[in-house]
């Protein structure tokens, strides 16, 4: 997904009201981003909510105290309020241009088919209907100086099944290909490859 289409997805539904857990105040110039957000409940433009998914500490080095965790919560907040806001009945009439705005800025290698199943199920759903979820793992793991996520397979095998699987049998570890440390700090795939 390019940024870009993020951007032109919270113009399209008209902004997003949200309550800023923070007042945001980052620039880095290498990357051309300044965000400079007030905390608090308002509505918020395409080019101010990308700052606020994006923002994890301030020019002053406060921020999260969870790090990235807490900007995954914060983005998940976020992305409900965009559901919800997406799902009215007067953005219901704009697919068009949303399909636009996804065709223009998403990379996907799903067939059409794929595409079309997915959009029946959104189109029955309420963004109460909707759950983020966090990759359960170790998020404090140091390997050889780099900070790395290291998932928990069998609780993540879980959550796939309970959540995320569109198949008729259950998802198992030996299926997936996921990079994990074993007990003796090695580094090792759930395919045992």
């Amino acid at each position: 997904v390019d940024l870009k289409g993020f951007v032109k997805l919270v113009d399209a539904i008209g902004g997003v009201e949200f309550n800023v857990p923070f007042s945001m105040n980052y620039d880095d110039p290498s990357q051309d981003l300044s965000i400079h957000i007030q905390k608090g409940l308002q509505k918020l433009d395409g080019e101010h909510a990308i700052g606020v998914v994006r923002w994890r500490k301030n020019n002053n080095g406060t921020g999260y105290t969870a790090g990235d965790i807490g900007r995954i919560q914060t983005q998940q907040a976020f992305m409900t309020a965009v559901a919800k806001q997406s799902l009215t009945v007067g953005n219901l009439t704009k697919v068009n241009e949303f399909a636009k705005i996804f065709a223009d800025y998403v990379d996907t290698n799903l067939k059409t088919g794929n595409l079309i199943w997915l959009a029946q199920k959104v189109s029955g759903m309420s963004a109460d209907d909707m759950n983020f979820f966090t990759l359960p793992g170790n998020y404090a793991v140091n390997y050889h100086g780099a900070s790395y996520v290291t998932p928990n397979i069998d609780e993540l095998v879980e959550a796939i099944n309970a959540y995320l699987n569109p198949y008729k049998r259950d998802v198992t570890a030996d299926m997936l290909d996921i990079m994990t440390l074993s007990s003796g700090g090695k580094l090792v795939s759930s395919t045992g490859t």
